[in-house]
């Protein structure tokens, strides 16, 4: 179910700053080899891409990492997460169809109810991505191997009180779980199904860190 080709890049340039990228186009889907860079010294390299069929078995989909984030602000748990999907399968994962979407869709991540202000990198709701509910579905396909997509999601979580309940759902197996909560003074966190990892200074702000490994 997978076709190859292979594409040679000559450069005689003296620039060694220019990449080179190999990309095919297939039923309308786009692959890609690995960054080639060029030299006086090494002139000419050689790259793959592979290009493969398709399917709308979503089986193969899996989180190889996951990164859940929670800050807080006046009135607000800020959450957010990092979702970095791999595609175990051998075909192309073009997506399936769902109640209230009109187009197929791929990868599925959920907010927690309740959520505001939610946004995504790289696309928006109504475009790329499609709501239904508390479900947001990504619509481009998944090609197959390991971190091959990122999605990133933000969004807040009305709170006025001094403690909350926040539940966040993974759709899929998850290879690597980390939870960042903010190292906000005075803040406790209870998450019994996470192993505590200890603190962490990330980009000058202080987290506390959780992980679980190997999740169903």
């Amino acid at each position: 179910s997978t076709n190859s080709g292979t594409f040679t890049f000559t450069d005689l340039s003296t620039d060694p700053s220019i990449t080179y990228l190999a990309t095919v186009a297939a039923n309308g889907i786009s692959y890609s080899g690995g960054l080639v860079n060029l030299s006086p010294i090494t002139q000419t390299l050689g790259t793959t891409v592979a290009v493969f069929e398709t399917t709308d078995d979503p089986s193969g989909i899996r989180i190889n990492r996951g990164h859940w984030i929670v800050d807080q602000q006046p009135g607000a748990i800020l959450g957010g997460a990092i979702y970095i999907l791999g595609n175990t399968g051998d075909r192309t994962f073009v997506g399936q169809q769902v109640e209230g979407v009109d187009v197929p869709v791929t990868a599925a991540i959920m907010v927690p109810p309740g959520a505001t202000q939610v946004a995504l990198d790289n696309g928006e709701i109504g475009d790329r991505y499609r709501q239904v509910g508390d479900v947001i579905y990504d619509t481009l396909p998944i090609v197959p191997g390991s971190s091959t997509r990122q999605i990133v999601v933000r969004y807040a979580y009305p709170f006025d009180g001094t403690s909350a309940d926040l539940s966040q759902q993974f759709l899929y197996p998850a290879d690597q779980l980390t939870l960042l909560v903010a190292d906000v003074p005075g803040t406790t966190v209870d998450a019994p199904a996470l192993e505590f990892a200890g603190p962490q200074d990330m980009g000058g702000q202080a987290y506390q860190i959780y992980r679980a490994n190997d999740l169903p």
